[in-house]
């Protein structure tokens, strides 16, 4: 009997594989985003932002709920409760690994949350190809190993979309009750969500209750209300049957929305707190509403290849990603491509008004990068149909196998680039912009070895703050900034150490066989 029981068990995996092949490449690709987000993940030293995250969140708990106004200006709670949460098993100076793991993991979630929205919105192939896509990205690797918001931001929004576009397909409570707890966690995880993602899902939501509402349009006004008030109260007290009750706009829809405008209303008010700027729309030209958006979906596209080069993929990948929203749009998948291309819109114009006044990064916007993907995902699965097609009907004896593999063509030089730039990040290479961070756990380990207190440490480029950071606030010896306008007055008995970061520095010959400059350490990676 005992003999039986693993054939048994061999023979069930393989009649499971045979039935869910989608379910597996799913997981697959799940497995190959995780392994590459945890992969070297303490390789990197702790840059400004991330001791920056960790020390507000040093400030323990009292501080990250109550007193959410100190060194940071806007403190949201979610994420730094998170970064006190991920600090307790490990010092952070020492290792890195625990307070990137929520990172990692979160950017990990992020993979079958894309699929589940492709399959939803466009089908199957191009969730794949959406899911493989973000999970072989150089730019959404870095920032998942980043102890930042903007993974677990990107998750969270992603999150939202798919509990929104499941509330609207099924007309369920859960999946609003869903969508309105993902997106409550969102505005606690950071407050870009009221100005980047809650003005972009506002069109759409709209969009889904304007369809529930017109269901009930041929009633007469009094007729709606009545079936309204009927709704909740059958909703109240528990015995509600959906074919019991007319089609109009849910209760638990409005009572989602509710909910997320609470959640909205208490970070409003934290944000009335903090001094504001505001936008100068004299200084925005009309063509950088529409520059920011390619801008932005070239640096979702960044490979680490020659320049131009790489501008030449990014407008391919572009040109497949317009594919995607014309296929969608001939196949009746019209709310998915509009969603879409409201993620690609909107964020990236409120980042030009912003940055009129304000200095805005291009990272604030990491969460619309699932949607473009989706979007070149819809585009190379519309073009290997095509391509399938045409062979098909152009050699019809040689059929089936050569139409199959000419039509994996499309998505396969989709993925070449993103290989690529997956691979010349995992390399040491200190030069390749997708790979340099300042290796300040280093440099400040070899100081506090080397530097005495009749020497002095300058800082050129690096913030001397993640040095302290690393030191314990007590350095070695004196640090100076080279922006210091009386350095030069400064009186050093021992040696000078000049900390210099920049990614294609090199000494100049005459300092190199210089006998002051008697000993030069280049830090980029541990």
């Amino acid at each position: 009997m005992g003999l039986h029981i693993p054939r048994f068990v061999g023979i069930h995996m393989i009649t499971s594989l045979r039935r869910h092949p989608t379910r597996i490449a799913v997981f697959a690709i799940f497995v190959l985003g995780l392994a590459l987000r945890l992969y070297c993940l303490d390789c990197y030293s702790l840059w400004f932002d991330e001791t920056a995250s960790i020390e507000v969140a040093q400030r323990g708990l009292h501080a990250i709920l109550a007193d959410r106004f100190g060194w940071m200006q806007v403190q949201t709670p979610l994420h730094y409760l998170t970064v006190w949460l991920s600090m307790q098993p490990a010092d952070p100076t020492v290792t890195s690994i625990f307070v990137r793991l929520p990172s990692a993991l979160a950017g990990t979630l992020t993979i079958p949350v894309v699929y589940g929205l492709g399959s939803r919105m466009f089908g199957r192939l191009p969730g794949l190809v959406g899911a493989l896509l973000l999970a072989l990205s150089a730019v959404h690797i870095n920032y998942s190993q980043d102890v930042r918001p903007y993974a677990l931001l990107t998750l969270l929004t992603a999150l939202s979309a798919y509990c929104l576009i499941k509330a609207d397909q099924s007309d369920s409570p859960a999946w609003w009750g869903a969508f309105a707890m993902s997106t409550a966690a969102n505005i606690a995880v950071s407050y870009n969500v009221l100005t980047l993602v809650l003005p972009t899902l506002a069109p759409y939501i709209l969009w889904v209750l304007w369809k529930a509402g017109k269901a009930a349009l041929p009633n007469p006004p009094a007729k709606t209300i009545k079936n309204f008030a009927w709704s909740f109260a059958l909703s109240a007290s528990l015995r509600f049957k959906r074919r019991a009750v007319p089609r109009s706009i849910p209760i638990y829809a409005i009572l989602a929305l509710a909910g997320i405008g609470a959640a909205s209303m208490l970070a409003l008010v934290d944000l009335t707190r903090v001094p504001r700027t505001a936008p100068d729309l004299q200084n925005l030209p009309v063509s950088a509403l529409v520059t920011s958006i390619t801008e932005l979906a070239a640096w979702f596209t960044q490979f680490d290849i020659d320049a131009q080069w790489e501008r030449l993929v990014q407008l391919g990948v572009l040109v497949v990603a317009m594919i995607g929203a014309y296929a969608g749009l001939r196949r009746n998948s019209k709310g998915g491509v509009a969603l879409c291309l409201l993620f690609m819109a909107l964020p990236a114009q409120v980042l030009a008004v912003l940055g009129t006044t304000n200095v805005v990064y291009q990272r604030y916007a990491l969460f619309v990068m699932p949607f473009y993907f989706l979007l070149v995902g819809n585009g190379a699965a519309a073009a290997a149909s095509s391509l399938r097609q045409f062979v098909e009907a152009r050699v019809p004896r040689i059929r089936p196998l050569p139409s199959k593999w000419v039509a994996v063509m499309p998505v396969a030089l989709i993925m070449l680039p993103f290989f690529y730039g997956t691979y010349a990040r995992s390399t040491d290479h200190t030069e390749r912009s997708l790979v340099y961070r300042p290796d300040l756990r280093g440099v400040s380990a070899y100081l506090a070895q080397h530097a005495g207190p009749e020497d002095a440490i300058i800082f050129a480029g690096w913030d001397p703050t993640v040095s302290y950071f690393y030191w314990k606030a007590t350095p070695p010896a004196p640090t100076y900034s080279i922006m210091d306008p009386v350095l030069f007055s400064r009186h050093v008995k021992g040696a000078v150490y000049w900390v210099v970061s920049f990614t294609d520095f090199d000494l100049p010959p005459e300092l190199a066989h210089d006998p002051r400059w008697s000993e030069t350490a280049r830090f980029s990676r541990v």
